[in-house]
């Protein structure tokens, strides 16, 4: 398997997010990222943005695939620091927010890269 050029463009999406979230967390006061609450938000917003640039569950996606429960774990850890990270406001529910995305990309390309295809393959009739 080899990366493609939606790989690329979920990465730079990813890598924004990323870099939004940090901008709250050190406080480099960027306009729009006054709070936690909006570095929670912008990190959603990119993730779920980036998951669906990459088109990885495109086609039929199967839970027996361990790239994709890990995946599922993953992003269900996401959410639900975001959802709890909304309310609470408090700056950890954002680093397990940044972890939990930034492993998702990781599973991702690991799985671009060495799992197998979600795309069907067409078998020839004889």
């Amino acid at each position: 398997m080899t990366l493609t050029r939606r790989d690329a463009y979920a990465t730079i999406v990813v890598a924004a997010g990323l870099l939004l979230a940090l901008s709250v967390a050190q406080g480099w006061n960027w306009p729009l990222m006054n709070g936690v609450r909006a570095g929670i938000i912008a990190l959603g917003v990119t993730g779920i943005f980036g998951c669906s640039v990459s088109g990885w569950a495109e086609g039929n996606p199967s839970f027996k695939d361990p790239f994709m429960v890990v995946a599922s774990v993953v992003g269900v850890i996401a959410l639900g620091a975001g959802l709890v990270g909304l309310f609470a406001g408090t700056t950890i529910y954002l680093f397990v927010m940044m972890a939990a995305i930034a492993l998702l990309w990781l599973v991702t390309v690991s799985h671009r890269l060495f799992g197998g295809s979600t795309t069907s393959r067409r078998i020839p009739a004889a």
